[in-house]
């Protein structure tokens, strides 16, 4: 199995927040250890679930993505938010001599929430090498 890592300028933080708003239901902690007290703040975690989201879809189209670790911020230079997982056949990803071209063919121009927190500006929508990129995971 092959190891890759996804690294994006959205946030993808895995709330666990999947849904619909009821204030019965408040206070509680989600997934990521935010405290969700109310609308906005159920908002906040619901839009960073619904972005992960968006990307498993993505990685699913191609291949069965396995062992995915949840999304943690990255520092370089940039906040990036990253995450990690395996592949069983990178062929399924790789399109000419891209190992990763179909899965950012697949990504290109695709919607995502922002507003959230993202440290930069961010254009909403996917856009390959510039607020998403895939490399190999270190051996």
């Amino acid at each position: 199995m092959n190891r890759m890592i996804c690294r994006t300028l959205f946030d993808i933080t895995r709330t666990g927040v999947k849904h619909a708003f009821t204030a019965g239901r408040l206070p509680f902690q989600d997934a990521s250890g935010q405290m969700i007290t109310d609308h906005r703040t159920w908002m906040l975690a619901r839009n960073q679930q619904r972005n992960w989201e968006t990307l498993l879809q993505l990685l699913s189209l191609r291949t069965q993505p396995v062992d995915v670790r949840d999304p943690s911020l990255w520092l370089g230079g940039e906040v990036w938010w990253a995450f990690e997982f395996g592949v069983e056949d990178p062929a399924a990803l790789a399109l000419g001599d891209r190992p990763w071209g179909q899965i950012e063919q697949d990504c290109a121009m695709v919607p995502m929430l922002i507003g959230l927190r993202e440290q930069v500006t961010v254009t909403p929508m996917l856009i390959p090498g510039i607020n998403i990129v895939f490399e190999p995971a270190n051996p």
